[in-house]
């Protein structure tokens, strides 16, 4: 391999490395603003590239529905849903969002996440169910 080649394989592992801490901080900024309830900035993040199906937190794995709607947001929890959110996902507890909700006491996000299809025969890992 010609030192030409390694120096265009350095320069291309510094793109990479650039765009995976890139697409974390986007990830990590949508998961913040979905638990905010923050709907304009979780548009524009997921218009920048943040995964709506696959960013998670490290310490609970949840996702950004998970979070709005363990917090009540339940608009935001909508918009999530309908640009690639599953409302069967599941952090590293077996929650999902119809727990989450009905753990925190968020009715109203509760009836919606039921009028769009959650199981309410849902447990979490832990063999719990909070309906």
């Amino acid at each position: 391999m010609s030192t030409t080649d390694v120096k265009e394989e350095k320069k291309e592992a510094k793109r990479e490395q650039k765009l995976s801490l890139n697409q974390a901080v986007l990830d990590r900024n949508l998961l913040d603003a979905a638990e905010r309830g923050d709907l304009a900035t979780v548009q524009d993040l997921v218009a920048q590239g943040a995964d709506v199906a696959n960013a998670k937190d490290d310490k609970f794995g949840s996702t950004a529905l998970l979070w709005a709607t363990a917090n009540g947001r339940t608009a935001t929890a909508e918009w999530l849903l309908s640009h690639g959110a599953s409302i069967t996902e599941r952090n590293n507890y077996g929650n999902t969002a119809l727990l989450l909700a009905a753990c925190f006491g968020h009715t109203a996000t509760v009836e919606w996440l039921l009028s769009h299809g959650a199981s309410i025969t849902e447990r979490n890992n832990d063999v719990a169910t909070r309906l």
